[in-house]
């Protein structure tokens, strides 16, 4: 009990003002973009994640979870995209993996999945939104001005415009509020993965991948972060190379993940060390609050390991060859993470 008071206290600690070094850098993304809610930079790559312990979520509750006793990256607010309110019943958040590039701030989305966590933490529903995939993206402001709305791929908002204009877009595509955005890099990824002891897969053939030299064999596997997102990326991996198998194979990871953060985080000690070696791996949005997520960590603490649904984002081929959503069906995906 003395583990878990410690939790919550330092969820409460760390809602006071940041050390002088990160206000610092606040003060100069707000100088920079006056207006624009501004993204600090994360060391390395970029879950599930949320999904993922994390990934592209690495997992839905363990990146909720993870910033809980560390300083915290986080999202500011700007005019004209306010931030959704900080307490809800159920959580809906948009997990978003980068993996470097030439985006708004260096980095550049390449995958995108939508994670919804019940109000009683015990279901987490998680589908992906392909990179590619080619949508309606409405006007955003940028520290420069401001872009039109224009049709693009999806990826294309986060590059141009940063995490504010793919959280809007995502928000105006799907019909889904979005309560919190993580973004975690694939340096980040391979980290927690690690700090988690690896996660265990079970796969129906052996993998060899000459590309990136990965070699599973069939049946159950222990992979450790480079492992895990070598198999996520393999175009030698049960599935394919197809976006559609990437997802599947991104979401057998963060259900993994998730297994093996229960199993292991669910003595309070562990979970501090776990939550103070993952610091400044994830960026958040402001609203993700150290206090919410604390308190949401002793929610998970004491109840089961949460079920993990994954669905499929139903699309197709549009006019010009390019992927697009698959109306009414896509839809009917997307209620499942409005109903409450």
């Amino acid at each position: 009990m003395d583990d878990l008071t410690t939790l919550r206290d330092l969820g409460r600690d760390l809602e006071h003002e940041p050390p002088a070094t990160l206000a610092r850098q606040r003060n100069r993304l707000l100088d920079a973009a006056a207006g624009v809610r501004g993204r600090r930079r994360v060391p390395g790559w970029t879950v599930l994640g949320l999904a993922a312990v994390l990934t592209a979520v690495v997992l839905a509750v363990p990146s909720l979870l993870l910033r809980a006793g560390a300083p915290i990256n986080r999202l500011d607010t700007y005019e004209g995209l306010a931030s959704n309110p900080a307490v809800r019943e159920a959580i809906t958040v948009l997990l978003v993996g980068t993996d470097g590039g030439k985006g708004a701030d260096g980095a550049s989305a390449v995958s995108l999945t939508l994670a919804r966590v019940t109000a009683d933490r015990k279901d987490v529903t998680v589908a992906d939104l392909p990179a590619d995939l080619v949508v309606g993206i409405p006007r955003c402001r940028t520290s420069t001005g401001e872009t039109a709305a224009r049709t693009g791929v999806i990826g294309g908002a986060f590059a141009t415009a940063g995490m504010p204009c793919l959280w809007k877009t995502v928000e105006t595509i799907t019909r889904v509020r979005v309560d919190h955005t993580v973004e975690v890099s694939s340096a980040a990824f391979t980290k927690l993965v690690d700090e988690l002891g690896g996660v265990e897969l079970t796969l129906p053939r052996a993998v060899h991948d000459p590309k990136s030299g990965l070699r599973l064999p069939a049946g159950r596997s222990l992979l450790d972060g480079e492992r895990a997102l070598a198999y996520i990326r393999s175009g030698s991996a049960p599935g394919g190379d197809s976006a559609r198998a990437r997802a599947q194979r991104r979401q057998q990871v963060i259900g993994a993940s998730l297994k093996k953060a229960a199993d292991r985080l669910t003595e309070p000690a562990r979970l501090l060390s776990f939550l103070r070696k993952a610091s400044g791996l994830v960026t958040t949005d402001a609203g993700l609050t150290p206090r919410m997520m604390s308190d949401i960590a002793l929610e998970t603490l004491q109840a089961q390991p949460p079920a993990v649904h994954s669905l499929t984002i139903p699309v197709r081929s549009g006019p010009t060859g390019r992927l697009e959503l698959s109306r009414p069906a896509a839809d009917r995906v997307f209620r499942r993470f409005a109903d409450h």
